[in-house]
């Protein structure tokens, strides 16, 4: 689903690119587009790696992890 979701983001992120260059200045927008983009594949890297944690028996580790993939999602544009 966060895949998904990322690849929406490169899609707005892609749509106001485009519109900038067609209008010959950087969109306000991207910059914020940007934000989304990054926060969203940093919480996916991290969500991975709650797995492993998981997969390892190191339920602890991958709750505190879990905790911080979720903090990334927060990060607003």
């Amino acid at each position: 689903m966060l895949s998904a979701y990322i690849a929406g983001l490169q899609a707005y992120y892609n749509r106001s690119e485009d519109k900038g260059t067609q209008q010959g200045l950087k969109r306000p927008s991207l910059d914020g587009w940007e934000r989304a983009l990054q926060s969203a594949k940093r919480a996916l890297a991290v969500f991975r790696r709650a797995e492993g944690h998981r997969k390892a028996g190191d339920i602890d580790s991958a709750d505190v992890t879990v905790e911080e993939a979720l903090l990334a999602l927060h990060v607003r544009y």
